[in-house]
């Protein structure tokens, strides 16, 4: 989000958000934002439907139709597979919708979709996924059963029967309604139904009920929505009573199957909707009826695993032979079993006998697919969606699959499609004259100190986030321009153990190099990039495992990775800095506090020469490391306090560079039993610390400016709950907690530890990383109300403004 730019040079003014009056502390308006996005991949599923989903439209053209939550989505392929072109529709709720389609004669096709609480659209394209109308149908009742509550009929003149639950809607191809029609038995939610066209009327199956008690109506309609006849069952403590499916074999009348008091049957009906035959089968229920073009009938019973395709005698519903199988198709002889077992999902074509042709893998167990169709050419039709391992995230997308008469498979282009989500922040680093380095775990990018993108680089193709296949844990400026970055590759198909590599981008972001690091892992978080004067040094730490440390040169050189041992198996870094000389000081932290009978856990100094080997090593005796606060200044001093042992109070412990520790100092001023929280090393060679008062102020936050001798300089109580981020020249820069949902920054002074300034950043946004730079730049990412993540950057009073500024784009 660029703003509007307005000239501005010299010193910073108190750039606030309104007028100030005496007492009253600054709130900073940034000079400019931008806003952080990714491109995701949108994971589409199939959508809950009765009927197929894929459709061959009559000028030859192929749309399939996938779902997300809150909206469908349509995709044109062309005859070789390829995706021609998507379109995405809103639905009218945020859940998955149950979708049903339909080509018109024209080349175009309808769409009827809707949710669970009865709510439905009815839209017509054209062949190029451009939408003709849109007409919204009034609410229907509820419905239970996803997939078994939407159906769309095609009649002869390009108009369409729409069912949605209890009523019927006929709607012309110019998007008018031409009459509607309501079971008048409708009491309860609806659970299952369909809709069938035949020469003389429409045929309407709907139920609904509980699972024990239900009505069940089969009703004929004229073209004009007129009732014809209607036969209605009910049963009330014997189970639910389920019209499933229709199927109109073109001599006259239909079959129905279902259940009733939880026993499948098999009906057949005359062409004036009187009952000719009725029996029930020994499953618990029929879901689909269908024939071929021989005539034979054949019915599916079951679900997943334990379904089943049945030819059964038309004229009694008796069996004559059963084959595994979650869906079918009819063929002119014979039908396609869709089956789904532990092995997979795969496709079986089964001739009139019960004698297998030919049998095709669609998908692994884990997989789906959606109803199949079958075309006048004898291809099958229907989209799978494999959840097989692939190191290909648009793997797992549904993909339309062509089965032709000898069971060769075809399968489509894999549709992946992006949405732009907001991006996650792993960390910033500045330099003055540089500007902002944004790590967001999958991009890296530089902004000027103006706010111009200087360059941008991608993890990955559809890497949005940390949990992605690749991504940047950390990253930091270098003196040039480029930057230094680890970048960890997750353990996939191809790279089993995954990898870690330490890369080096110049100052167009072009990657100059990159050098591995045997640092791969299943976490990917406790790394710490050191930059030195032509080099990184990387630090990682790993639960029982040694600290690692390894250096880089700017030309490419590598030191290799030292271990060193600590005396805790799970500890993180407190801090570390780079000394004048090249080496590296580091504090390291045991986790997990200790009071009674449990294990010690230890601060512990380290300062590391420039080949990675050990120059000194501190250990403190205090067996509870959580409970010390430790900070570093420039000069290579390590200062601690350490809680009180005694009546005495707390004591600070200074060591020097060279690792040898003075006597610890008592800081008397200090209340004794306060706890220490953090401390800071200053500018000048003071240290900031941060206490509570746990006894009778418990919950109190109290910040004092301490010298070298122990001495109380300043002191401030009731100080504000956050944590310091930077000491700089121009103040001390914290994380203060607003509330539990909400950060905000506060620049404390230097000298007498108010508030000098706060950051404006819109109504409750939240922020999650800051850096302050010595001219008095402050830069933050920050979480909006809305979900946006955005990068400002202001000037504290006393700082020098960039030439160019920018207008305030919170807002």
């Amino acid at each position: 989000m660029r703003m509007a730019r307005v000239s501005t040079a010299g010193v910073a003014l108190l750039l606030a958000a309104g007028p100030l009056h005496a007492g009253d502390v600054p709130l900073l308006q940034p000079l400019w934002t931008t806003t952080l996005s990714e491109q995701a991949l949108a994971y589409d599923g199939l959508p809950g439907s009765g009927d197929p989903v894929a459709l061959r439209l009559a000028d030859g053209g192929e749309v399939a139709v996938t779902a997300a939550p809150g909206r469908i989505v349509l995709r044109r392929y062309a005859a070789d597979g390829h995706v021609l072109d998507t379109r995405l529709e809103d639905a009218l709720s945020q859940e998955t919708p149950e979708v049903a389609v339909r080509a018109a004669h024209d080349a175009g096709f309808y769409v009827l979709a809707g949710g669970s609480q009865g709510e439905a659209v009815v839209m017509r394209f054209d062949a190029d996924l451009q939408r003709s109308w849109k007409l919204s149908l009034p609410t229907a009742s509820s419905c239970l059963v996803q997939g078994s509550c939407l159906r769309l009929a095609l009649l002869d003149d390009d108009s369409v029967v729409a069912m949605q639950g209890y009523r019927v809607t006929r709607v012309e191809a110019d998007g008018s309604v031409s009459w509607t029609w309501a079971d008048p038995t409708a009491t309860s939610a609806f659970v299952r139904g369909d809709l069938a066209v035949a020469d003389e009327a429409i045929w309407v199956a709907s139920s609904g009920g509980g699972w024990l008690d239900g009505t069940a109506t089969l009703t004929r309609l004229d073209f004009g929505g007129l009732l014809l006849s209607s036969d209605v069952s009910t049963c009330h403590g014997c189970g639910a009573a389920e019209l499933a499916d229709i199927d109109v074999p073109g001599t006259g009348g239909v079959r129905v199957v279902g259940n009733f008091g939880n026993l499948g049957f098999y009906a057949r009906y005359d062409a004036l909707g009187h009952l000719l035959y009725w029996s029930a089968a020994d499953v618990t229920e029929y879901r689909q009826v269908g024939h071929d073009g021989g005539g034979a009938v054949y019915a599916l019973a079951g679900y997943d695993n334990d379904a089943i395709v049945r030819r059964i005698d038309p004229a009694t519903g008796s069996t004559l032979w059963s084959v595994p199988g979650g869906d079918f198709v009819a063929l002119d002889e014979g039908v396609v079993a869709i089956r789904k077992s532990v092995a997979g999902i795969e496709a079986i074509a089964i001739d009139a006998n019960g004698t297998g042709r030919w049998s095709v893998p669609l998908a692994a167990a884990n997989g789906d697919a959606s109803r199949a169709r079958r075309d006048d050419d004898g291809v099958v039709s229907l989209l799978v969606r494999d959840t097989a391992a692939s190191d290909d995230p648009c793997a797992i997308y549904p993909r339309v699959a062509h089965l032709d008469d000898t069971g060769q498979a075809t399968w489509f282009d894999r549709p992946c499609r992006g949405v732009e989500v907001p991006a996650s922040v792993a960390g910033l680093d500045a330099r003055t004259d540089t500007g902002v380095l944004v790590d967001t775990y999958a991009h890296l990018a530089l902004y000027s100190p103006n706010g111009d993108l200087r360059w941008r680089v991608h993890a990955c193709t559809w890497c949005a986030d940390y949990t992605d296949a690749s991504l940047w844990p950390s990253a930091v400026l270098a003196a040039d321009g480029g930057a230094w970055a680890v970048r960890w590759d997750r353990p996939s198909l191809t790279l089993p153990g995954g990898s870690t590599h330490i890369q080096r981008f110049d100052a167009n972001g072009d990657l100059a190099f990159e050098v591995a690091s045997g640092a791969a892992g299943s976490d990917f978080d406790p790394f710490r990039l050191l930059p030195g004067d032509g080099d990184v040094v990387v630090l990682r730490t790993g639960a029982f495992a040694p600290l690692k440390w390894q250096r880089v040169g700017d030309d490419g050189s590598d030191t290799g990775i030292h271990d060193h041992a600590l005396p805790d198996g799970n500890y993180v870094i407190e801090s570390a800095r780079r000394l004048p000389d090249g080496d590296t000081l580091v504090a390291v932290k045991g986790v997990g506090g200790c009071t009674v009978g449990c294990i010690p856990t230890h601060l512990t100094l380290l300062r590391l020469a420039a080949n990675g080997t050990q120059v000194w090593r501190y250990t403190f005796p205090e067996p509870d490391a959580s409970a010390i606060a430790v900070a570093q200044d420039a000069g290579g001093r390590t200062a601690a306090v350490l809680p009180a042992t005694s009546p005495d109070g707390l004591r600070m412990r200074v060591i020097d560079a060279d690792g040898q520790a003075d006597d610890d100092i008592g800081l008397a001023e200090l209340v004794p039993y306060e706890q220490p929280w953090q401390l800071v090393a200053t500018s000048d060679g003071r240290w900031l610390l941060d206490t509570t008062a746990r006894i009778e102020d418990a919950g109190q936050f109290i910040y004092r400016l301490i010298d070298s001798t122990g001495h109380v300089e300043v002191i401030r109580y009731d100080a504000p709950y956050g944590y310091f981020q930077q000491a700089a020249p121009l103040g001390f820069l914290m994380d203060e907690f607003a509330s539990a949902e909400t950060i905000r920054p506060l620049l404390l002074d230097p000298q007498t530890l108010a508030d000098r300034a706060r950051f404006y950043a819109g109504t409750d946004a939240s922020a999650y990383a800051l850096r302050m730079l010595d001219d008095g730049a402050v830069y933050g990412a920050y979480e909006l109300q809305s979900g946006a993540r955005v990068i400002a950057r202001y000037t504290v009073p006393g700082g020098v403004l960039p030439d160019v500024g920018f207008r305030n784009g919170f807002d």
